[in-house]
């Protein structure tokens, strides 16, 4: 980041862009591609999302794309199933990650920072970033019984207070 506070006084204000590219089995796995790929694809979204609120105050974007199932190297590796009609639509073609690269490093979507975007042949999709999708809140401290008991409701493993509660629930 450094390098881009350096070169924002040459920019004069004009937007800039930094793109990434990720792949979806960093954000919600896949066994047959083993720990280490999916831990380096994980930490490239989350180094997206961390150098966009760096990089916000010098007016440079970041985000990143993460395209699934696209002819190369990598499917062939993984025996992906990849398109196989070049001479129609297209679905595997690494062009559609690359046209959505190409929006987000240009001035029209100077506004958006911080994404992480799926593209799988026609479908662009948006992930979301990690969030609480449920909670329990205890005033005190919490006991080891207290804890079993707590996390068997946020897992489901007691569906009869699930059906009863919402989303938060008080403990």
């Amino acid at each position: 980041s450094r390098r881009w506070r350096e070169n924002c006084a040459q920019r004069a204000g004009s937007p800039c862009s930094l793109v990434n590219f990720t792949a979806a089995t960093g954000l919600v796995g896949r066994p047959d591609l083993g720990i280490t790929h999916s831990a380096a694809k994980g930490a490239i979204a989350g180094m997206t999302l961390e150098l966009a609120h760096e990089m916000f105050p010098y007016d440079v974007n970041v985000n990143a794309v993460s395209a699934a199932n696209v002819r190369g190297r990598m499917a062939e590796h993984v025996n992906a199933q990849v398109s196989e009609d070049t001479d129609t639509y297209d679905t595997s073609s690494p062009e559609h990650a690359g046209l959505l690269a190409a929006y987000l490093a240009s001035g029209d979507a100077s506004f958006i920072t911080g994404q992480v975007f799926r593209v799988m042949g026609g479908l662009i999709g948006l992930y979301s970033p990690w969030e609480v999708t449920s909670s329990l809140d205890k005033s005190g401290f919490w006991t080891v019984d207290d804890m079993r008991l707590g996390v068997r409701r946020l897992t489901g493993a007691y569906p009869e207070y699930k059906a009863l509660q919402g989303l938060h629930r008080e403990f």
